[in-house]
């Protein structure tokens, strides 16, 4: 009995020193690959353009490739009409009844895809294709060749000159676009033994218009591609008695017209077109109309820092959209610009509205609404002198003065946040300076901190040297990862900051505290130029969010490093099992056997 008992003892040791082995080996992998995006319960993390609260995006989900956490990147489904728009549902915009959902969008999402150049380049040529797949499909329901224009007539047409384009423009989402002004009409079968286009104007819209304006057609009475359609009409009203009728109705009201005198405009179009003339127009009069280059403001920070330095990126990579950097004293600022209308898009903390209105509270117009999404994870990282007794950010006290960046910096915002949650924060001294002084300030004094909340490799702290006298010590109290926004999430989630992230300031990883950085655009600035631009201003941002989430050199050695210590764990938790079980198959046997 005693025998089997020492048999099981040794089993049960072996296995269990194999498991904690494992268990630390997968411990360190894991933590030294950290996460640069936030847990789950701050949705805002696990994919770009999701976050509802004051108007967010919702963009889906992307081809799976391997590698760093990209941030997230989803389009939303049909756009709605860019004249109505949504309240506050921003990017994330109803899909259009009958109406497909783009699949062609900028997508992506947070959890083990990646982004790169050559994805967006495929997303751009899938969205190319998949329009010209709509308009041939919309081409091939017509039985008549459409009247031959040449591109000059078509140019001359005052609609086609007055009309912008801010892209070039997808078919696909002017048929969406369509279907939504014309609601549940649907054109009746004998539409398609016309042609699909006459001259500049799509045939689709010039039935719906025999019915809804009248006055469309003395407007543009002499436009010799309305005659065309006419006569197609009267054509087809010889087999058709209520198409007939309509005609005759319609011919009538354009002779009352004239013969009252009403002047004619040939820029007329309905009302309901009169911000979206692209709904009435053929795909060849699109394709006449220049692309313009919008203009967006932009709101990023002190200059050198990462908000500045995304800005710069955003710049360099938007041909498309022309981007004008504003430098800020950080995120209460470009929040606050934003608000006031005098900035079309920001970089913002995540925290910062929450935090901006509990202390001043402001009354924001119901009408302003934002998109937001993440570009990045900022860490919570408090710097103090080598020399310092300061462990841990629960070792501030009374004695300490803590430097919190400039005033209406995200950190300085992020410092009032962490005071919220745990009343120990306010007896601690707190002062604006610029982070390279702050920096100075507490490399020779050991009773002062620095608090900045940044990106992964910022700039300002892979520069030090470990000569410089200063190293990063934990944000670990849990208290502080209690504060929630207005729906639920936690505004900042435990994170690790990975061994090798700043050499000259730590020698291993270090517990801390997260917040999002977010990319914010105004809603009126994609009313105003549309989801075309929009989409085209996407694919920059995806390609700087995959440049944001690439590890440094000394993450990537850190890293090996890690890996190989914990092969040397693997190994031994193997001897030893290996070990235990040939002491018990053939030790403990032996002597049994003698006994």
């Amino acid at each position: 009995m005693k025998k089997y008992l020492v048999r099981a003892t040794i089993v049960f040791l072996s296995l269990f020193a194999f498991v904690s082995v494992a268990n630390v080996a997968a411990k360190g992998s894991s933590s030294s690959s950290s996460r640069s995006s936030s847990p789950s319960s701050r949705p805002s993390s696990s994919g770009l353009y999701n976050k509802p609260s004051s108007g967010g995006y919702s963009k889906p989900s992307a081809p799976s490739n391997p590698g760093t956490s990209s941030g997230g990147y989803s389009k939303p489904p049909a756009p709605a009409n860019p004249n109505t728009g949504t309240a506050s549902g921003g990017y994330s915009k109803p899909q259009t009844s009958g109406s497909p959902a783009s699949s062609s969008s900028p997508t992506a999402y947070a959890k083990g895809n990646r982004f790169d150049s050559d994805t967006t380049q495929k997303l751009k040529l899938d969205k190319s294709q998949k329009s010209l797949a709509s308009y041939d499909a919309e081409k091939s329901k017509f039985k008549t060749p459409p009247p031959s224009v040449d591109s000059k007539t078509l140019r001359s047409n005052p609609v086609v000159s007055s009309s912008h384009v801010y892209s070039r423009v997808g078919y696909d989402d002017v048929i969406r676009r369509r279907q939504v002004i014309y609601g549940s009409w649907s054109p009746p079968i004998y539409v398609y033994n016309a042609a699909p286009y006459y001259g500049s104007w799509n045939s689709t819209f010039l039935w719906w218009a025999l019915l809804n304006d009248a006055t469309f057609f003395h407007h543009h009475s002499n436009d010799p591609s309305i005659t065309a359609w006419h006569n197609d009409a009267m054509r087809l009203s010889q087999e058709n008695g209520d198409l007939k009728a309509q005609i005759a109705t319609l011919d009538q009201k354009v002779q009352q017209m004239d013969k009252g005198g009403v002047a004619r405009n040939d820029k007329y179009l309905p009302p309901q077109l009169a911000g979206d003339p692209l709904v009435a127009l053929s795909a060849d009069a699109i394709a006449q109309i220049p692309v313009e280059q919008p203009v967006l403001r932009l709101a990023t920070g002190v200059p050198g820092g990462q908000y500045n330095q995304v800005g710069h990126m955003l710049k360099t990579r938007s041909d498309k959209v022309k981007i004008e950097l504003v430098a800020t004293s950080g995120a209460e600022e470009n929040l606050k610009l934003l608000r006031e209308g005098k900035v079309d898009a920001a970089i913002v903390q995540s925290d910062t509205g929450l935090i901006m209105d509990k202390n001043s509270p402001a009354t924001v117009p119901e009408d302003v609404t934002f998109h937001r999404a993440t570009l990045y994870t900022e860490y919570l990282m408090l710097v103090v002198s080598k020399d310092s007794s300061l462990k841990s950010i629960k070792d501030l006290g009374q004695s300490n003065t803590i430097y919190v960046g400039p005033e209406g910096s995200g950190s300085s915002l992020t410092w009032l946040g962490l005071q919220m949650q745990d009343k120990q924060y306010k007896n601690v001294k707190s002062a604006f300076a610029d982070y390279k002084v702050a920096l100075q300030k507490v490399a020779g004094d050991k009773t002062k901190a620095m608090l900045l909340a940044a990106g992964m490799n910022t700039p300002l702290l892979k520069n030090i040297s470990s000569n410089d006298g200063c190293r990063i010590v934990p944000v670990d109290d849990k208290d502080l990862s209690a504060l929630q926004d207005a729906q639920g999430h936690v505004v900042y989630d435990a994170l690790t900051l990975p061994a090798g992230t700043y050499p000259g300031l730590q020698n291993k990883e270090v517990k801390t505290l997260g917040v999002d950085a977010e990319w914010t655009i105004s809603d009126s600035w994609i009313k105003k130029f549309g989801e075309e631009t929009f989409d085209q201003l996407n694919y920059a941002v995806i390609d700087i969010v995959t440049d944001l989430h690439k590890k440094s050199a000394s993450q990537e050695d850190a890293e090996r490093q890690s890996h190989k210590s914990h092969k040397w764990l693997w190994f031994f938790g193997v001897a030893v099992v290996a070990a235990g079980l040939y002491w018990m198959i053939f030790k403990l046997n032996v002597i049994g056997t003698r006994r």
